[in-house]
C-alpha cells in the first residue's frame, strides 16, 4: 500500500513538473514574443522619427518659391514711393559737363533678392541713378559717358549717351531706365497664352548697382564729345581713382 502511494505521489510530482515546464516554456515564448513586438514597435517609431527628421531637413533646405507677381508689384510700388537718396559726385575741375543732381533708390539685400532672384554681399543696394547734367562749355555736346566707380575695388559701370545736342548752358536729364538695356522675357499668362515683352524695370539686375554700397561709389562724367569733333576725357587725380 505504501509503495502505491509513493508511485502516485511521484506521478503527480512528475505531472506538475511537466505542467510547470510547459508553463515556463509558454511564458518564455510569450515574453520573447512580447519583447520582439516591443523592439519592433520601438524600431518603427525610431524609423518614422528619423524619416520625419530627414524630410524636415530636406524641406528646410529647399529654396523658396519665386515671388508672386502681385507681391512683386507691391514691392516695386513701395520702392517707387520711397525717398530718393543723394549720390556722391566727384569731377575734374575742368569738366565741360557738370553733374548738378544725382539721386537713386536704395533697397535691402533681401528685397534685392526678392526682386531679381540674385544675392549680394551688400547690406543695401542702390539703383542706377537719376541725373541732371549741365553743359558748362561754349560748344554743343553731342555725346557723353557717365561713370559709376568704386575706388576701393576699382569696380566700374559706365553708360554712353550718344546722338545728343546739348547747347551751352543747357541741361540734360538722365532717367534710370536709360541705364537698363531692354530684356525680352517669355511667360505664360492665366489664359495660357505665351507672351514676350521687354522689361527694363526694377526687377532687372541691370537696374541695380550690386558691387558697392552707396557710400563707397561715386558718379562722374568720363568722356564728352563736341559737335566740332573735339573730345574731353576724365583724368585720374585726387579722389578720382
Amino acid at each position: 500500500m505504501d509503495d502505491k502511494i509513493l508511485k502516485i505521489e511521484a506521478t503527480l510530482h512528475s505531472h506538475k513538473r511537466i505542467q510547470l515546464n510547459s508553463l515556463g516554456g509558454n511564458m518564455s515564448h510569450i515574453l520573447s514574443t512580447k519583447t520582439r513586438v516591443l523592439f519592433l514597435a520601438l524600431g518603427l517609431v525610431f524609423s518614422l522619427s528619423l524619416t520625419g527628421l530627414i524630410l524636415s531637413v530636406k524641406t528646410g533646405g529647399q529654396s523658396k518659391p519665386s515671388m508672386a507677381h502681385d507681391d512683386k508689384d507691391a514691392l516695386i510700388t513701395r520702392i517707387e514711393n520711397s525717398p530718393d537718396l543723394q549720390l556722391r559726385v566727384i569731377e575734374n575741375y575742368d569738366t565741360p559737363l557738370r553733374i548738378i543732381e544725382a539721386k537713386a533708390k536704395e533697397i535691402s539685400a533681401s528685397d534685392y533678392n526678392r526682386l531679381t532672384g540674385k544675392t549680394t554681399g551688400l547690406l543695401n543696394v542702390s539703383s542706377v541713378p537719376e541725373v541732371i547734367v549741365r553743359n558748362t562749355s561754349d560748344k554743343t555736346i553731342t555725346s557723353f559717358v557717365l561713370v559709376i566707380r568704386d575706388p576701393k575695388t576699382r569696380s566700374m559701370r559706365s553708360q554712353d549717351f550718344p546722338k545728343l545736342s546739348i547747347l551751352p548752358n543747357e541741361t540734360f536729364s538722365v532717367k534710370p531706365r536709360h541705364f537698363v538695356s531692354p530684356e525680352k522675357i517669355t511667360f505664360v499668362d492665366n489664359s495660357g497664352l505665351t507672351i514676350t515683352r521687354e522689361k527694363p524695370g526694377m526687377d532687372s539686375v541691370n537696374y541695380w548697382i550690386p558691387f558697392a554700397e552707396r557710400s563707397d561709389f561715386f558718379l562722374t562724367v568720363g568722356i564728352v564729345h563736341f559737335d566740332n569733333g573735339d573730345r574731353w576725357m576724365i583724368r585720374e587725380e585726387g579722389e578720382i581713382q
